[in-house]
């Protein structure tokens, strides 16, 4: 890798930033000053170091946030406040982006990363990763409530039956939402459809990931090894560990799912319409010893886009 495009993705600043580091002989590789950007670099073996500091290369970057309301889940292109603008500068070169959205009035859990194989395997509507909501409304829980959930709700704008989902009261005004899908604003809908509306909602969970009850507002840490390695490790089934032959046989289902897929997104071009939110997903290859998929850069692009068209 040039070692510009190194720096710059471990966000040391932009690339012309960069360039006038290297002439200021801030650079090192080994030992030696570096005097070109586009000198090559092993960034698992070399040495080197910044300002007389040793950089370690992470080629990707895992942040867990606690959003604030009045914050928009996006990356860039935005004039209002995003959740990117929240962080450090060091992050900002590194092409962070949210791994699911959540509306601007929403509170909670937001994972910000630039590894677009997770954020696909987290956003993709097949893979049925529950998330937790926390939401106070202004009437009455029922028993009734639990039941509709469970049956899924059909939402009138898009004419569409969600997934079975489970509510939990707490009290007659507080409750415990977990969906696998994330429709535009699927929790207020859900529950607007029974005739509550939302005053106040937080996202608690994605997965096997807890929002750090320690994080206040606005704040975000990385994530520890355990829960980045629970994260990739989910099943995305039944919510245990995802072993080598659960994912050959979930694989196996994919593959017919794909054809499908395949199919409706044709149809859809044929027609000039657009394809269903849900197919935004193609595989450019799969790991030899998993078979999990990984996705295309076109792939991570659309998951992106997907991210940012479906808010919570």
């Amino acid at each position: 890798m040039r070692i510009d495009k190194l720096l710059s993705n471990m966000g040391i600043g932009s690339r012309k930033e960069v360039k006038e580091y290297i002439k200021k002989g801030l650079v090192l590789v080994n030992g030696n000053v570096v005097k070109k950007a586009t000198e090559k670099v092993d960034e698992d073996n070399d040495k080197i170091t910044f300002n007389n500091e040793e950089l370690i290369y992470e080629k990707y970057t895992y942040i867990m946030m606690n959003k604030p309301q009045g914050v928009i889940s996006a990356s860039e292109g935005y004039t209002q406040q995003t959740v990117i603008d929240l962080l450090d500068e060091r992050y900002h070169n590194r092409g962070m982006f949210p791994a699911g959205r959540l509306d601007k009035d929403t509170e909670g859990l937001v994972l910000l990363t630039n590894d677009g194989r997770l954020a696909h395997d987290i956003l993709s509507p097949k893979k049925a990763v529950v998330k937790k909501y926390y939401a106070r409304v202004d009437q009455i829980l029922e028993k009734e409530d639990i039941q509709a959930f469970k049956k899924g709700i059909y939402l009138d704008n898009e004419q569409y039956l969600t997934r079975p989902a489970n509510l939990e009261i707490i009290s007659d005004y507080e409750c415990f939402v977990f969906i696998e899908e994330g429709k535009y604003h699927q929790v207020k809908r859900m529950l607007s459809s029974r005739g509550k509306n939302v005053i106040y909602l937080k996202r608690l969970s994605i997965g096997p990931l807890n929002l750090d009850e320690n994080l206040d507002l606005g704040e975000y840490r990385d994530l520890t090894d355990d829960e980045l390695e629970a994260l990739k490790n989910i099943n995305i089934k039944n919510g245990g560990t995802m072993t080598d032959e659960k994912r050959k046989d979930l694989l196996k289902e994919e593959v017919v799912d794909k054809k499908v897929e395949a199919e409706t997104s044709q149809r859809a071009v044929t027609t000039q319409e657009k394809p269903s939110s849900d197919v935004y997903s193609d595989v450019e290859k799969r790991d030899e010893e998993t078979g999990v998929e990984v996705p295309t850069e076109q792939a991570v692009e659309e998951a992106r886009e997907w991210s940012e068209e479906n808010q919570m």
